[in-house]
């Protein structure tokens, strides 16, 4: 049984390499202010969607830590993909101000759910499979790893936009579905209480 545990948390450090590869593929971040100018919204209306973001993000910083300490990390790490990738799934057929609202609501949500959780999740593992010492090496790795696949992500949404509006989105949505995916085979690290 403890080996079954072990080899659990092993295969967490892979997985969460794969995991922020896929959820760091967010194609629309360069375009997206140009998205909302296609859907016809004005200037003022894209600094309110901002404020929406940052009071909703606010808000649920803390909460969401709590969620993650009493619910567990894998629990809220996936709860962070679903909310994102609903994010994108209600950017594509919004066509009204409230709608992308709602949008940047479920986006900062899902950021406040992934903001310290995420480094929770990864130190636990390394915690239980005491390698501990590891942390910032590996840290450092997936942030290296994580660039490349980012970086090349936007600088396609332009051409993907260019090409259709809801492409950077859809692209987002479609590797976000496989990110969930692979948050719901992480094996929870046992929470020191």
């Amino acid at each position: 049984m403890k080996s079954e545990y072990q080899q659990g948390l092993k295969s967490n450090i892979k997985k969460y390499f794969l995991f922020e590869i896929l959820i760091s593929l967010a194609f629309f971040y360069p375009i997206f202010n140009l998205f909302y100018l296609a859907r016809g919204l004005n200037i003022t209306q894209i600094a309110f969607i901002g404020v929406a973001w940052i009071i909703t993000n606010m808000v649920l910083e803390i909460p969401s830590g709590i969620l993650a300490d009493k619910w567990g990390r894998k629990k809220v790490l996936s709860l962070f993909v679903f909310l994102f990738m609903c994010q994108s799934v209600v950017i594509i057929f919004a066509h009204n101000y409230i709608w992308f609202i709602i949008a940047s609501i479920l986006h900062a949500a899902a950021f406040a759910f992934y903001s310290g959780t995420n480094v929770a999740f990864f130190w636990d593992t390394l915690k239980e499979l005491k390698r501990e010492k590891e942390y910032v090496k590996l840290w450092g790795k997936l942030h290296f790893y994580t660039m490349i696949p980012s970086l090349s992500a936007m600088f396609m949404g332009g051409f993907l936009f260019s090409i259709n509006e809801i492409l950077p989105y859809l692209f987002t949505a479609f590797f976000l579905f496989f990110g969930l995916l692979i948050s719901f085979t992480f094996k929870e690290p046992i929470l020191n209480k």
